[in-house]
């Protein structure tokens, strides 16, 4: 059993996905309340949902945010890694495929709530960060490997994506953005709701906007996130609502960890054999040692989190692009038509929270030496 909850066989194989139930979702801490569309929707996992008392922020916004945008989305996921918020997204492109790299660099937990299934994975670049996720946080589906993305499954997945977390934040979104959807779906349930505001000639602004007029919390700055959460924290009593127990009531609450970083796992009392073999199979529990134990967000050993994401195909030309514009910097508006920009602002955010470049404050992007090594690398 690996440190992140991913069971592998003898060859280091992933485990692959367990299916659980929507009851045996909330009794596992993979959602914190029922999706409350009706239906008795069935899940699959892998990896751990993290600690059931940590608290959950879903970050979302735009597939194709620009630089600044871009940039406070990885500092936000980063800011709420360190006041001990774990971040939930839904693993598209752009501000949620960012807010999922940038806490794993600031080695936090995150889970990747999908549309589908795991696999083919969906967007295709984000095969390995998914594999990455499942590692060190956790993924969770709503269908089999091999199911076909409909247009509906978009909408069931921030469903289910707020029927998981404690708090939603939009960072950037136009007035058609499914982030507004999500958005939507925290209004009705009463999840906390807020919004980063952005000037009204950028784009992706127009529907933060809308959510600001209506009541959504103002989040300018990670200071001003880290200052909501403390709110959030205050209301609920310093930690997040645990899962409502399951059908016989024997469901524990997870005892919270007492902050040593010698501890590197929240011990639970006792719950139901069922509930233990499911937890041990889908990788959440490790059961060898004689105890029932849920993996904490953060491991007491440090992981090495930025070398085992291999490049994709898209990134690797793109570094070998930036590698290239030596001295003189990359920009996004030189390689880029107005349509394409947003997603090559996301893969030069990628490899900045892999180390691999680094943007000067005239937005130009260099290589670092970690980023020449590698091209250097791809290139042999």
């Amino acid at each position: 059993m690996g440190r992140g909850g991913v069971g592998s066989d003898g060859e280091g194989a992933p485990m692959p996905p367990v299916e659980i139930s929507a009851e045996d979702a909330i009794a596992l801490g993979w959602l914190r309340r029922e999706r409350g569309d009706g239906r008795r929707r069935g899940f699959f996992v892998r990896g751990s949902s993290g600690v059931v008392s940590a608290p959950r922020l879903a970050i979302v916004g735009s597939r194709a945010p620009t630089v600044e945008q871009a940039m406070l989305a990885g500092a936000l996921a980063e800011a709420a890694v360190r006041v001990g918020w774990a971040v939930w997204s839904g693993g598209a492109d752009g501000v949620d495929t960012i807010a999922h790299r940038a806490t794993l660099h600031a080695r936090g937990h995150t889970v990747a709530v999908l549309p589908a299934g795991m696999a083919p994975a969906t967007p295709a670049k984000n095969e390995a960060l998914f594999a990455h996720i499942a590692a060190c946080g956790g993924l969770l589906a709503a269908a089999a490997d091999g199911a076909t993305v409909q247009p509906a499954a978009f909408r069931a997945r921030n469903v289910t994506l707020t029927a998981a977390v404690d708090a939603l934040l939009v960072v950037c979104a136009s007035e058609r953005s499914g982030s507004l959807h999500a958005a939507g779906r925290a209004n009705a349930i009463g999840l906390p709701l807020a919004a980063v505001p952005w000037s009204p000639r950028s784009p992706n602004a127009a529907g933060g906007h809308l959510l600001l007029e209506t009541g959504a919390r103002c989040v300018a700055s990670p200071d001003a996130l880290i200052r909501w959460l403390a709110v959030l924290q205050s209301a609920t009593g310093g930690a997040a609502a645990a899962p409502a127990a399951g059908k016989d009531g024997s469901m524990q609450r997870t005892l919270l960890l007492d902050g040593s970083p010698a501890r590197s796992a929240a011990r639970s009392r006792r719950a139901p054999k069922p509930a233990q073999d499911l937890a041990v199979t889908a990788g959440a529990i490790d059961a060898s040692a004689g105890g029932w134990q849920r993996y904490a967000a953060a491991p007491a050993a440090p992981v090495a989190l930025l070398d085992s994401v291999p490049l994709t195909a898209q990134q690797r030309t793109l570094l070998q692009a930036v590698v290239g514009s030596h001295p003189h910097g990359l920009m996004p508006d030189a390689v880029a038509p107005v349509e394409a920009r947003g997603a090559v602002v996301s893969l030069l955010l990628e490899l900045a929270l892999e180390g691999l470049v680094a943007m000067d404050r005239y937005g130009r992007h260099l290589a670092t030496p970690a980023g020449l090594r590698a091209a250097e690398k791809d290139m042999a």
